[in-house]
């Protein structure tokens, strides 16, 4: 069984502008356009607006709420918000500079597909990145957010074996999420937001089979026992061979999917 603790835990969270709950339930979305129930909007406050905005609509598009090659529907989405078009554009720039979405002068943006090419530019990024916040991570987490992160390891050993691949995926991010917070250094978190979007993207896109979800388990587990130890060296390695791992998982399918 799920402990609902965890799931409780990343409704709340919010993080480096990414908001996890948005897709925690399928159920509070109509996937078939833009056409959101009710009782999921959330109206933005304007001191947080650019912020949660851009949160919302990166969440839209990496969980493929907007599909690859369609375009921003800008009229629905600044009527599901409660927003103009300026601060929804001026979103829209920052996911162009993240490599989401394409602008075209007078004709909008549209959602980028996504390439192997632009997994090889951004996972070997991605992977130093993380590899560095596991590192910083090691000396900083807390014996309780220690126990936090192996708490966590084990729901994902149940939700793999539950074969829940949605919640998998979220709470792989949120544990690679707790990392990077723990290494305390906003310019890590800051580079790690312009080329994490694209990796998210691919992992939503391609969904990791349970054979590939208990391979990620693994490598979690070294990483557990490398913070466990207080081995930031380790630590490094574990992080950057688990997200080599999956660049070459994500890779393949790419590839298959091309031929």
């Amino acid at each position: 069984m799920i402990d609902k603790t965890i799931w409780e835990n990343i409704a709340v969270w919010d993080h480096s502008e990414t908001v996890l709950n948005h897709h925690l339930r399928d159920s509070a979305y109509s996937i078939n356009s833009l056409r959101l129930d009710n009782s999921a909007s959330l109206s933005i406050t304007r001191r947080q607006l650019h912020n949660e905005l851009l949160a919302r609509l990166r969440e839209f598009i990496i969980t493929g709420k907007i599909k690859d090659g369609a375009k921003v529907p800008e009229k629905e989405l600044c009527d599901y918000f409660g927003i103009s078009r300026t601060p929804l554009r001026e979103a829209l720039k920052v996911m162009a500079f993240e490599g989401l979405v394409s602008l075209t002068h007078n004709r909008g943006a549209t959602v980028r597909p996504i390439t192997i090419n632009d997994l090889r530019e951004v996972f070997p990024i991605y992977a130093h990145l993380e590899s560095l916040a596991g590192q910083l991570a090691c000396d900083r987490l807390t014996k309780d957010e220690i126990g936090d992160l192996l708490n966590m390891h084990d729901q994902l050993a149940a939700l793999c074996d539950e074969d829940k691949c949605s919640q998998f995926i979220i709470l792989d991010e949120l544990v690679h999420t707790r990392i990077e917070i723990a290494a305390s250094n906003p310019v890590l978190s800051r580079m790690l937001q312009v080329v994490s979007g694209r990796v998210r993207r691919v992992r939503h896109l391609v969904r990791a089979p349970k054979e590939r979800q208990r391979d990620a388990l693994e490598e979690h587990g070294r990483i557990m026992t490398a913070l466990k130890q207080r081995d930031n060296v380790s630590s490094a390695s574990a992080i950057k061979a688990h997200v080599d791992s999956s660049f070459r998982f994500f890779e393949e399918k790419l590839e298959a999917r091309a031929a």
